[in-house]
């Protein structure tokens, strides 16, 4: 909802629990009243106090000292010595400093945003959008600044516009989606931070006076940072305290920053990070930011990523995916990495269908004269003396199998060592005449392509669109293993060579949305050296994200544990791999790793064919148990309840009172109608894990979460193969086990993992 005061001085933007208020202070500036829990509307402030040393504003600004306001969208030069929201100069390079407001409107649904996904807040789903103009008619600048509220979902989408409305060209040097500056007071940073293998890591320290920042220019969202941040009341823990969050619907260099005060206020800011961008707005041009998801909680951490999971879930993953459920893969790469021999992969798939896995997944070492990481990238045909058959006839015997198919592709590099480099050796990113040529920029052996050009866009639309049609794809996995560098397009005049960046991100999104269209029912798992690249942005194209190349079962707790703040566990692959770990060397029980990955999307990343009989069978029961609960996993409520970051234990669990609840927005189709679901799901699903044993093993009560207190649960343990053992281990109310809580059983020894069926009985409300 959004209400207008008839003075059009006060503008509320309501959801269903929260009350986001803009005022524009003296008739000329947008300012933030308010941003809470839901309340009426104020009437307007009173004059603006002043204090000593703080610069006046012009008076076509008001005069106004405008570092003492919340501005919602501040400039410079104009005595706010905050950081901008937006940064640009004149032809003359001057900066542009007089923005002032010009009028609003007010409409159902959103506009589309070009060449960028974004969350589906339409007119059917009950969003609207307050759009408010503010412009610098001496240099020609208009920014538009929309607001679209949701108010079941309890959240606001930011973003902004710039417009040339000038006779003269226009230099943008900073760009934020949404800048929101909050009264001071003591407070939390929390963020994701890691690096390859250790990626997404709950990062949480007390807000300073300074600048804090997390970004990425490494041309995508990164495994070092996460387009997130969030402000948490100092005392907040999971269902309490007060949060104020933003995630990026972006997948290339980002910035979120706060600048910190004395005073009184913290400016967040979240957009493009401005280190090495510009853009060149000619007259008539326009430029548009990526989307900001705006939050707010007062019921703690969980509550923050209640909303961010049900907005990514309906709202930003592809429409026909949003309720499908996800299939059980296996994985060939950690069974064969580059040694694929058609025998030995058709062997592989035979007894993961036999062990009830659904899909069967060839990944690299496939193609052109692949048989290492330093070569054929571009060559996107089959090595027929590997495959004598071709990945058509792989997909027909896997079919026949029962099974679905999938193929993983690296399509944004390219090799020096191709048929497609020596055709086109300057369809990479590089910098014409550089002493040291491309070869300066190897990573991984290989180059990266130069998707700011629309003839690279179309080559690999036109290829992957003939590939992906002809092997009869049911699934596919786009990776993308290093960094950009240098990002430089010689393709760009220089007055554009700032734009690299972000017309990369814009070019791999048009690539993605062609083939995402053109095969709805194909199921796109996005990968980028693991989880290098795991945003919203990607999650528009590509449901899932492969969550980390590390498939430690230890080290995925704490990475899958981190991810969740803002991804719902739908859209986070992950694969139960061999013992010891490849990566790590880590031994960890079969049982363990089995229960870490069926807490997201549950596959294989192993040589079943090698598995002891009882690790056989184990599995087996694993596979069982996740396809009778997958709708609960995929589709419930999860909640964190121990930290593997606090502790020496983890513990999670999903309910059936599910945050997402109801179907996705429209009536789209089901690419796994034809799935079996079993029958028996539990009403909630408990996971509880042991890092290090001690001479005291620590089994205190686990505190559960999200049930019925009125109701009375039956608690089954999930025994050594999967299958909840009868009788129930306890049998209490809902209450009893949200304020006493579980005692879990583990087995003795490190790496330990207990897993927990809660039945409600049929005789309680």
């Amino acid at each position: 909802m959004i209400e207008v005061r008839s003075d059009e001085r006060l503008f509320h933007l309501a959801t269903e629990h929260t009350s986001y208020i803009i005022e524009i202070a003296s008739g000329v500036v947008p300012t933030l009243r308010y941003w809470g829990p839901r309340i009426g509307t104020p009437e307007a402030a009173g004059p603006h106090g002043e204090m000593p040393y703080r610069v006046h504003a012009s008076a076509s600004l008001g005069a106004l000292q405008l570092e003492g306001l919340a501005l919602e969208y501040g400039t410079q030069g104009e005595g706010d010595f905050r950081r901008p929201a937006v940064s640009a100069r004149d032809g003359a390079g001057y900066p542009v400093t007089t923005p002032v407001y010009r009028g609003y409107r007010v409409h159902s649904g959103k506009p589309e945003l070009d060449g960028l996904p974004s969350a589906r807040l339409t007119a059917e789903t009950g969003a609207d959008t307050l759009e408010l103009e503010l412009i610098d008619e001496a240099a020609g600048l208009l920014i538009v600044l929309n607001y679209t509220v949701h108010a079941d979902w309890d959240v606001i989408a930011r973003h902004a516009r710039l417009e040339n409305t000038g006779t003269e060209p226009l230099s943008v040097e900073r760009f934020m989606s949404a800048s929101v500056d909050l009264p001071a007071r003591p407070v939390d940073t929390v963020t994701l931070s890691g690096s390859w293998g250790s990626e997404r890591h709950l990062a949480r320290s007390p807000l300073g006076p300074g600048i804090f920042a997390t970004e990425s220019t490494r041309g995508t969202s990164s495994h070092v940072a996460n387009p997130f941040i969030a402000l948490a009341v100092q005392d907040t823990g999971e269902d309490r305290g007060e949060v104020h969050a933003a995630t990026l619907v972006y997948s290339g260099n980002f910035l979120a920053e706060v600048d910190a005060s004395l005073e009184e206020f913290h400016r967040m800011s979240l957009g493009i990070n401005p280190s090495g961008f510009s853009w060149h707005l000619e007259p008539g041009e326009s430029l548009t930011s990526p989307e900001a998801i705006l939050v707010y909680s007062r019921e703690g951490l969980d509550g923050m990523s209640r909303r961010f999971h049900r907005t990514i879930q309906e709202g930003i993953v592809p429409k026909q995916w949003a309720r499908a459920e996800r299939p059980v893969l296996l994985n060939s790469w950690e069974a064969q990495y580059f040694d694929i021999t058609e025998g030995n992969f058709l062997s592989l798939s035979d007894t993961a269908a036999e062990l009830g896995v659904e899909l069967a997944v060839l990944d690299d070492g496939w193609f052109g004269e692949r048989d290492g990481d330093d070569s054929s990238l571009g060559d996107w045909y089959e090595n027929t003396e590997k495959l004598p058959s071709g990945v058509d006839g792989l997909a027909e015997y896997v079919h026949a199998r029962g099974l679905g198919f999938g193929l993983w592709v690296e399509p944004e590099m390219i090799s020096p060592a191709s048929k497609l480099y020596e055709e086109h050796p300057d369809w990479c990113l590089h910098i014409p005449g550089h002493p040291h040529g491309t070869a300066a920029t190897l990573g991984r052996n290989q180059l990266v392509l130069d998707l700011t050009r629309e003839d690279v866009q179309d080559r690999l639309i036109g290829t992957f669109s003939r590939l992906f049609a002809r092997a009869g794809l049911d699934y596919v996995k786009w990776d993308m293993n290093r960094y950009l560098a240098p990002i430089a397009s010689a393709a760009l005049p220089p007055e554009r060579r700032g734009e690299a960046a972000h017309r990369y991100v814009l070019g791999l999104y048009r690539v993605l949305a062609e083939l995402r269209d053109r095969f709805p029912t194909v199921l796109f798992e996005s990968c980028a050296g693991g989880g290098g690249r795991f945003d919203a942005g990607m999650l528009a194209y590509m449901p899932q994200t492969w969550t980390s190349d590390n498939t430690d079962a230890v080290s995925r707790l704490y990475i899958q544990y981190g991810t969740s703040m803002v991804y719902p566990p739908v859209t986070m692959g992950a694969h139960v791999s061999a013992a010891p770990n490849h990566q790590l060397d880590r031994n960890t029980p079969v049982a363990t790793r089995a229960a870490v990955a069926m807490s997201a999307n549950f596959g294989f990343e192993m040589d079943l064919r090698k598995l002891p009989s009882e690790e056989r069978e184990i599995l087996r029961g694993a596979i069982a148990f996740y396809r009778r609960h997958r709708q609960l996993i995929q589709q419930g409520r999860f909640l964190r309840l121990e930290s593997p970051f606090e502790g020496n234990r983890a513990a999670w669990m999903f309910t059936g009172d599910a945050a997402a609840g109801g179907a996705a927005p429209g009536d789209a189709p089901d690419p796994t109608a034809g799935l079996a679901r079993a029958e028996g799901s539990a009403d909630a699903l408990v996971f509880v894990f042991r890092v290090l044993i001690g001479m005291s093993p620590d089994e205190a009560p686990v505190r559960l979460r999200g049930l019925d207190p009125e109701a009375v649960y039956e608690v089954y343990v999930a025994g050594p193969r999967f299958a909840c053992e009868a009788p129930p281990v306890a049998t209490a109310g809902g209450d009893e086990l949200c304020t006493r809580g579980l005692e879990p059983a583990l087995p003795r020894g490190d790496y330990a993992s207990a897993v927990y069926c809660l039945y409600r009985r049929a005789d309680t409300p």
